[in-house]
């Protein structure tokens, strides 16, 4: 049973506690609370925060960010992957030769928010249709 102050790491490795009444104990991430305690003020509907280190048991105020949206928060993550990956947090990964290149040489797929080579996607297309032509009877 759950008991108000109590709390753990969860799955997703947050430190998490519960508050509340003894009836609907709610959970509570710490970077959360860490986060409200400096604002004064709960966060936004909505907003999420962000471990800077990426460490998410470093709860310091210094190490957290508040990003408006999760499409915002996933951003920052795609921009420190591209820096680590290539040097540069600008450049996008292609999704088929996964080179990381400059946004403007690339394609951008609206549907699922993907980048890609013009001549990657054509070698793809072209290799699913041989492959279908073999399988073909």
């Amino acid at each position: 049973m759950r008991t108000r102050g109590t709390g753990g790491i969860n799955a997703g490795g947050y430190l998490c506690f519960y508050f509340g009444e003894k009836e609907g104990l709610k959970p509570k991430y710490a970077h959360v609370a860490a986060v409200e305690k400096v604002l004064k003020k709960p966060l936004a509907n909505g907003a999420e925060v962000h471990h800077i280190n990426g460490i998410k048991l470093d709860n310091r105020p210094e190490n957290l960010v508040v990003c408006p949206s999760h499409s915002y928060h996933m951003l920052l993550h795609a921009r420190e992957k591209a820096l680590d990956a290539c040097g540069n947090a600008s450049f996008r990964r292609c999704i088929w030769c996964r080179i990381y290149c400059d946004p403007d040489t690339l394609k951008f797929n609206k549907a699922n928010y993907s980048y890609f080579h013009r001549s990657c996607r054509n070698q793809y297309e072209k290799d699913r249709k041989a492959k279908k032509a073999r399988a073909t009877p």
